[in-house]
């Protein structure tokens, strides 16, 4: 019987330096995939950060921290938390403060994949 994919975690983030993906590498360690998946699912693309997971379990709350260490350093991006038990999207997105705050920071918002599917037109 195979496992159902109950979180999808999708993010790039640019430019990090290479001490802060392994430590989002490290973090992610604990992430349980399907069965028999033994891919990485944290990927380095010259000094781009790139996370791409489908699966049981991955430590998104340990993560965020750190993307938000790297926003601060001038990264930008964006990482999407796809909740397909509880049908939900979570996205974390680097902003820029307005002008009386100079450094930038990592929005999130959550919302039904109901209200994603009916944005997008399906």
């Amino acid at each position: 019987m195979s496992q159902p994919v109950l979180l999808k975690v999708y993010a790039a983030f640019s430019p990090v330096s290479q001490d802060m993906i392994e430590k989002v590498r490290q973090a992610a360690s604990q992430a349980v995939a399907l069965e028999g998946d033994t891919d990485p699912h944290v990927f380095c693309e010259d000094t781009m950060l790139r996370i791409s997971f489908e699966g049981i379990y991955f430590p998104w709350e340990d993560v965020v921290p750190l993307l938000e260490k790297a926003v601060q350093a001038g990264a930008r991006g964006k990482m999407d938390v796809l909740d397909m038990e509880n049908w939900t999207l979570t996205r974390f997105e680097s902003r820029d403060r307005d002008r009386s705050h100079t450094a930038p920071y990592l929005r999130k918002g959550t919302v039904s994949l109901n209200q994603v599917l009916d944005y997008s037109g399906m």
